[in-house]
């Protein structure tokens, strides 16, 4: 377990970077859970959305997939990553 996450087990930034990490590598199932766990610390942040909807789209999970990006783009429409 990384060290962030030892000594601060609710925190929130290191969980989700651990599952983009995860996601990044092929690691989807792993990530998943890092980003799910991410989501209870904070279930409004837009970028949890996102990320998840990100990992589960490599799954090929792809309705589950934008009904998470549906989610942030509701919490965040102006999210800059969405505009490319």
């Amino acid at each position: 377990m990384p060290a962030a996450i030892q000594y601060q087990p609710n925190a929130f930034d290191a969980h989700m970077n651990m599952g983009v990490m995860l996601s990044e590598q092929g690691k989807f199932v792993e990530a998943t859970g890092w980003l799910d766990r991410a989501h209870q610390l904070q279930p409004d942040a837009p970028d949890i959305f996102l990320n998840l909807g990100m990992n589960l789209f490599r799954q090929g999970r792809t309705d589950e997939a934008i009904n998470k990006y549906e989610q942030g783009v509701r919490l965040r429409p102006d999210f800059p990553q969405l505009h490319r």
